[in-house]
């Protein structure tokens, strides 16, 4: 299993709204002509790297550096617009939080479901389902609708349930910073 980027870019065409923005921003000296172009946005730029089977990354920058659509890109969410990607690996991803769970049923229902959707027997995931709870330590909560869920509790939940379907290769873009410190001891 690997990932493996050789000078992927990502390159973003403006609406005309956000031209117009960008122009008003020039005139108005918000901002220098020379280092915006009203017609493209550049969100990654050139970027290789590997990763080979093993190793943990964290990629680290400051908002707006590109972070969330280099993973995108990584996970076959987003094609770069230049540049080439190989990921030898099953990827699962938790790119935003709580995407994938289905609302009106609670967390239990929810992991049979994703268990399914992930190719796991029922029995196979009702083996698992304590360890998920378990890790999850949403208490009571489990049995309720996910709808009902703080942030930090769909976070959790959500990871519990990618982490013990055992991916080759996991994606999490701040999926876990709405969790409280703990947990993201927890989830290191």
């Amino acid at each position: 299993m690997h990932i493996v980027t050789q000078n992927i870019s990502r390159v973003f065409k403006l609406s005309t709204s956000a031209k117009a923005l960008s122009m008003a921003k020039i005139m108005l000296g918000m901002q220098s002509h020379t280092t915006s172009n009203p017609e493209k946005k550049v969100a990654v730029e050139s970027v290789s790297l590997t990763i080979r089977e093993g190793e943990r990354v964290g990629v680290i920058g400051h908002n707006g550096a590109g972070k969330s659509t280099l993973l995108q890109m990584i996970a076959g969410l987003a094609e770069p617009t230049s540049g080439s990607i190989d990921v030898q690996g099953h990827v699962n991803c938790i790119m935003t939080l709580g995407v994938g769970l289905r609302e009106e049923l609670s967390g239990r229902e929810n992991i049979y479901i994703d268990g399914e959707l992930n190719g796991k027997q029922r029995e196979e995931t009702a083996g698992l389902i304590e360890q998920i709870i378990a890790f999850a330590d949403i208490g009571e909560f489990i049995d309720y609708p996910v709808r009902t869920y703080s942030s930090g509790m769909k976070a959790r939940l959500a990871f519990a349930m990618i982490i013990f379907i055992e991916p080759e290769i996991l994606i999490i873009d701040e999926a876990l910073t709405a969790g409280d410190a703990r947990f993201v001891v927890k989830a290191s």
